[in-house]
């Protein structure tokens, strides 16, 4: 709980850079310092709905990673 309300509060009262800062930590799951594609790929298809017609999704969210 206390990490989402710190999430929370930085997207409401935290600067440009607060907040842009907070974005990279939540997409570099690792921690290294960097956004691999394998962490943009986990975290893509996490997020992105899958399309009843589309018959394998990955590769459509491997697309948006290259």
């Amino acid at each position: 709980v206390s990490e989402w309300i710190y999430g929370l509060s930085v997207f409401l009262r935290g600067t440009l850079e607060e907040k842009m800062k907070y974005c990279f930590e939540v997409f570099d799951l690792n921690g290294d310092g960097f956004i691999s594609k394998e962490e943009m790929f986990h975290m893509l298809k996490n997020s992105l709905l899958k399309q009843p017609s589309e018959e394998d999704p990955d590769e459509g969210i491997k697309d948006l990673v290259e």
